[in-house]
């Protein structure tokens, strides 16, 4: 869990695979309760998803992918956008 964010300090910061590891480290440290949560909660909802013949993944997986990217732009500090 604690390199879970990876690809997306890849994709926000441009930076190669060996700093991306350092930073998604540097991240997630003091988080790991919360990013468990996180990934049962992803899983769950996947699984949710898979039993509603498997069309349910068409809104899980998006939504899954969403939250983790929620979890990065929390975690790195940045604003996350609200809808009124």
């Amino acid at each position: 869990m604690s390199l879970s964010q990876i690809l997306l300090v890849i994709i926000d910061q441009r930076c190669g695979p060996i700093e991306a590891l350092n930073r998604s480290w540097e991240y997630t440290r003091g988080n790991l309760l919360a990013l468990l949560g996180l990934v049962l909660t992803g899983m769950a909802i996947l699984f949710l998803g898979y039993l509603a013949v498997c069309i349910g993944l068409i809104f899980a997986l998006p939504f899954v992918i969403l939250m983790q990217a929620v979890t990065y732009l929390r975690i790195t500090g940045q604003p996350v956008t609200q809808v009124p």
